[in-house]
């Protein structure tokens, strides 16, 4: 069933030795879609992308609490073929992300050389419409090496809930898992997913997709993890020197890592 915007209560963190059952977001089942503005931007284009992470942050003092949704990248396309480039992917291209947040889409770019070009459009710049279909799902708490190997080599879905303090906030993050290694007859498993969305160590609820990063997530055991974030680097030398922006900074972390198997 597709849950509206206040069924953003589903992104809590349950504690380890909870109900078995507990409700997640069905990510394969949840979307963002857009209308442009005609007006405004002269196409009428309705787009909608599956959603691929989800990132809550709350300040432990104040208890505001900032939501974001990541949705599917993309490789930057000619839409509709309308400049009869008789191609529709566009070259040289780009990688084009959609960042949901409150009542407008945060899109970021990468590109090679670097070039920044990030921008948001909201319902007073650009959109005609704008919503998000957040549809929940059944699973259940895994809560040892024994149970993470049998839900995996059983090929059930599963997914994690990731939760961290930085810097006086709480970060929540929820995800597919994509991959999940195991060794029968040990405690051994570990799992990868991304990109995931994270807030940068310098995060302001302001400052749109200049503190927020894409990351990849990696994790052995049920309190600690590791981010490789998105950041700015140069490669080559002289002349030929220039920045790109790769998966290159890895951060340690301690935490809690909530699995679950879709039931």
């Amino acid at each position: 069933m597709a849950k509206t915007l206040s069924g953003l209560a589903l992104l809590a963190v349950p504690l380890l030795g909870a109900a078995t059952e507990v409700h997640g977001l069905d990510f394969h089942r949840s979307f963002l879609r857009f209308e442009l503005d005609p007006a405004r931007t002269g196409s009428n284009n309705v787009s909608r992308r599956r959603l691929m992470s989800s990132l809550t942050i709350e300040d432990v003092q104040s208890k505001v609490t900032s939501r974001y949704y990541l949705g599917v990248a993309c490789r930057a396309e000619d839409v509709y073929g309308s400049k009869n480039r008789g191609q529709l992917f566009l070259s040289p291209g780009y990688e084009f992300y959609a960042v949901f947040a409150s009542d407008s889409i945060l899109f970021g770019r990468k590109q090679t050389p670097y070039r920044p070009q990030n921008s948001s459009m909201s319902l007073s710049s650009g959109l005609k419409s704008l919503d998000i279909s957040l549809r929940s799902g059944k699973f259940s708490v895994l809560s040892n090496a024994a149970e993470i190997q049998q839900a995996s080599h059983a090929g059930i879905p599963l997914q994690a809930r990731v939760s961290y303090q930085m810097q006086g906030r709480t970060i929540s993050l929820e995800f597919p898992i994509d991959i999940m290694n195991t060794v029968a007859g040990t405690n051994k498993f570990q799992g990868t997913a991304g990109p995931v969305l994270v807030p940068s160590k310098s995060w302001q609820a302001k400052a749109g997709l200049d503190h927020l990063r894409r990351a990849h997530i990696v994790f052995k055991s049920l309190d600690e993890f590791e981010l490789v974030e998105e950041a700015v680097t140069s490669v080559g030398i002289f002349l030929g020197k220039t920045e790109v922006m790769d998966y290159r900074e890895i951060n340690q972390y301690k935490g809690q890592v909530v699995l679950l198997s879709e039931r």
